[in-house]
């Protein structure tokens, strides 16, 4: 999987679980993961992804495995659903922003 920005560099690669951001060293993606940015949970899901964080989240994106922007939003937000029962069966990729961090995820809908 690789999606690309409006520019069409591309911005994040697939490898297994977690996901590279274009221009951030490994350990500094590595480090988003391990502070405990985000907290996802159910994963798999079925009606609601909730969603906690350390900081406030500024917006998020779901995309397809296929790149397809399914869903966006505005959050402004620590703590948040995102309403998934509309979903096909199958598995996604969050990606979760605020003005300092960024967040990448595979989710999977049951």
């Amino acid at each position: 999987l690789r999606i690309k920005d409006k520019t069409n560099n591309s911005i994040i690669d697939e490898s297994d679980d977690f996901f590279t951001i274009s221009g951030a060293t490994t350990s500094s993606a590595n480090q988003l993961y391990e502070n405990n940015f985000v907290k996802l949970y159910p994963n798999p899901c079925k009606n609601n992804l909730n969603i906690e964080t350390n900081d406030i989240v500024d917006s998020y994106c779901l995309y397809s495995l296929n790149g397809r922007l399914i869903q966006q939003n505005s959050v402004n937000r620590k703590k948040f659903s995102i309403q998934v029962d509309n979903l096909g069966k199958g598995t996604y990729l969050l990606f979760i922003k605020n003005d300092k961090k960024q967040f990448f995820k595979k989710i999977v809908k049951q």
